[in-house]
């Protein structure tokens, strides 16, 4: 998603200004910001942000609350792109606390995902740990396309993730986010990340016999 995309969402925002259509004005707004921050530039990281501020207002004036939700969780996405982890937490909580109360298991499993790329940066590791089991239990209510966005970014996550916990001699819980990581990595059909979680698996499979051994 790159450059012809952003000025396609651009175009279209233009086209629905001028219609003053304030649900797609807010929807594209929000796929505008989704495509600057895949591009991630330090401009466009910043201008995404202002852009989703921008669709929430709208959102919050239709009372548009799974939207809402969403912009919270989007919008955390940007922060922990930019490195602002802390900032990222404080919006994915509220994107979880929304998500719970309207039952949106789509919504709850998002923001698990980022919660644990949120705390593992910041090197809170039981909290990342709490958030990934609670994202891998909730995986199966991604929409494909969900899955195919976080696919590769939370495979790295939970690979750093299962490294802390095989330093920490956690090895069963270091295995049950490896083979996460092997499906997700299966998914993406990427050879060389494919080939290394195969190897950190049995790695981590040969540990764990060896612990059982003693």
């Amino acid at each position: 998603m790159g450059n012809k995309a952003i000025e396609a969402y651009k175009h279209a925002l233009r086209l629905r200004e001028e219609t003053n259509n304030l649900p797609r004005i807010a929807l594209t707004l929000t796929m505008l910001s989704y495509a600057l921050t895949h591009r991630g530039t330090k401009d466009d990281l910043h201008q995404a942000i202002e852009n989703y501020k921008r669709s929430s207002r709208i959102d919050i004036l239709l009372e548009n609350w799974q939207a809402v939700a969403r912009y919270w969780g989007d919008v955390a996405v940007t922060y922990n792109k930019r490195g602002e982890y802390q900032t990222a937490i404080d919006y994915s909580e509220q994107a979880l606390d929304r998500n719970e109360r309207i039952g949106f298991r789509r919504g709850i499993a998002l923001t698990h995902v980022r919660l644990t790329e949120s705390y593992l940066r910041l090197n809170r590791f039981d909290k990342a740990s709490f958030h990934a089991e609670q994202a891998c239990k909730n995986l199966t209510h991604l929409a494909t396309f969900d899955r195919k966005m976080i696919r590769s970014g939370f495979c790295n996550v939970l690979i750093d993730l299962a490294k802390y916990l095989q330093n920490a001699r956690r090895v069963p819980e270091a295995i049950m986010y490896v083979k996460v990581a092997l499906e997700l990595a299966t998914e993406a059909n990427e050879s060389v990340a494919l080939q290394t979680t195969i190897d950190f698996l049995q790695q981590l499979q040969e540990e764990a016999d060896r612990i059982g051994e003693i």
